[in-house]
């Protein structure tokens, strides 16, 4: 019994090693693939989303919300 319970923490292991670097992996891809060309492409057109442009003629960055 103790010989099978070994055996499966093995695989328990070795299936979790694989799982781990797949996700990785994948991971890496859609960064470099898909996130970074579109940031690329945003810089390029001069785009900002976040509106990170520093005004030193305003008074506050505060944005009021319309309820």
């Amino acid at each position: 019994m103790e010989r099978i319970y070994r055996e499966d923490k093995l695989l328990f292991k070795t299936i979790r090693f694989i799982y781990v670097a797949i996700f990785f992996i994948v991971l890496g891809v859609f960064f470099y693939l898909i996130i970074t060309p579109i940031g690329l492409m945003m810089k390029f057109l001069g785009k900002d989303p976040l509106d990170r442009k520093w005004d030193k003629e305003k008074k506050s960055y505060w944005i009021r919300l319309e309820q």
